[in-house]
């Protein structure tokens, strides 16, 4: 996919669909290089194409790695929820329920976004926070 939107897409950090990259502006509306460019495009091209692949030491390969660009961090960035950057951007250790969405409520008008119901915010950062016994506590994904 090829796009010129600033955040084309929702991307999750665990997607290996994507290789994000940013491409160079220099060439913008400029028709006439792409016109010339698109005539480059021949059968011998596509040839030479095909032998360098075919050729190409895949050996080391792993399809598994997530190619990381600055680009792709930019993206996941973007597409982050209100709730996963109030966790990420405060710096609470540990909250009962009622402190924890009181402090969502601040965030949200310092920050200018609309706040959710109770209901929905534990909804949504359930599966972002550790809770036991009402006690919502910041994950440590350093184990």
């Amino acid at each position: 996919m090829v796009s010129n939107n600033a955040v084309p897409m929702k991307l999750e950090s665990s997607d290996r669909r994507y290789v994000v990259v940013r491409t160079s502006d220099s060439h913008m509306q400029d028709t006439e290089y792409f016109d010339d460019l698109a005539e480059t495009l021949t059968p011998n091209f596509y040839n030479h194409l095909f032998s360098y692949f075919m050729t190409l030491d895949i050996s080391k390969f792993n399809p598994r790695q997530i190619p990381y660009t600055e680009e792709r961090q930019t993206l996941l960035e973007a597409n982050k929820s209100v709730y996963e950057l109030f966790i990420d951007e405060t710096n609470f250790e540990c909250l009962d329920e009622r402190s924890l969405y009181d402090e969502y409520k601040q965030y949200c008008q310092e920050y200018g976004y609309m706040t959710a119901s109770k209901r929905t915010f534990l909804a949504n950062v359930k599966n972002l926070l550790d809770v036991q016994n009402g006690v919502y506590t910041k994950k440590n994904f350093s184990e």
